[in-house]
């Protein structure tokens, strides 16, 4: 948490020890590694919203949500 500032690596929202999630950034599903390297930490309801995207996958969909419904 110290590392990030307690802050969420995707929406930058205040992180406590109870919310925040460890995440792979490349699933290993899809070839990610187990490094440090390989993980950030999110808000525990964004990184169940990611689920097993990468960071670029979620992002483009989140985006693409956001654009129907403005």
């Amino acid at each position: 948490l110290n590392w990030q500032d307690y802050r969420c690596a995707l929406t930058g929202r205040l992180l406590t020890p109870d919310d925040a999630s460890l995440d792979h950034i490349v699933p290993v599903r899809d070839g990610g590694e187990h490094v440090i390297e390989n993980t950030q930490i999110l808000h525990r309801d964004i990184n169940r919203a990611k689920s097993i995207l990468t960071n670029e996958t979620f992002i483009k969909m989140c985006r693409e949500v956001a654009s129907h419904t403005s």
